[in-house]
């Protein structure tokens, strides 16, 4: 999966643990990605606009959030023309 600032997420798990204070989002709620960091604990670790957690006094940075828990938006051109056609009649013509 492919993150990056400015990019849109949205949220498909649950957090298995936060810090108290910190929140982590809420399933098929759609994101906006601030930062996107490696991690030693779960390896990719995203800052999101919409959420602002506290800082971890450890890392002397804002909590992160599992890259995990989100996937990327793809957004694509809806057409739905093909299925408009298929509710048009259409006159048949039978060879006698």
């Amino acid at each position: 999966m492919s993150f990056h600032v400015g990019g849109e997420v949205v949220c498909i798990r649950e957090p298995d643990w936060l810090p108290e204070g910190a929140a982590g989002g809420s399933v098929g709620e759609t994101y906006t990605v601030r930062g996107v960091f490696d991690c030693d604990v779960f390896g990719l670790g995203l800052l999101l606009e919409e959420i602002v957690n506290p800082e971890n006094l450890t890392w002397k940075q804002e909590w992160l959030l599992d890259a995990s828990r989100f996937r990327p938006v793809i957004k694509r051109k809806t057409d739905i023309s093909i299925f408009t056609a298929m509710l048009t009649p259409t006159k048949r013509t039978v060879d006698a």
